[in-house]
């Protein structure tokens, strides 16, 4: 049988098992920090999606609109 991992969900900051990253602000609760980061990652994508896409849609208005010369479809 492979070995049991340790069980990360009630870490405190005093345990050896939880220094390095997560613990940078002395969290005990690990799982709502790790949350927060997706959540704040997700949120900076979806800016990201959210220009991309409005950056597309014009553009494609100005080229439609380019190569019509003076008809509309």
């Amino acid at each position: 049988m492979p070995p049991r991992l340790p069980d990360l969900r009630n870490l405190g900051p005093k345990s050896n098992l939880s220094q390095g990253r997560t613990n940078k602000r002395n969290n005990p609760n690990l799982e709502k920090y790790r949350f927060l980061q997706k959540a704040r990652f997700f949120k900076k994508e979806r800016t990201k999606f959210l220009i991309n896409s409005e950056m597309r849609r014009n553009k494609d208005k100005t080229n439609k609109n380019e190569h019509l010369d003076g008809y509309k479809n």
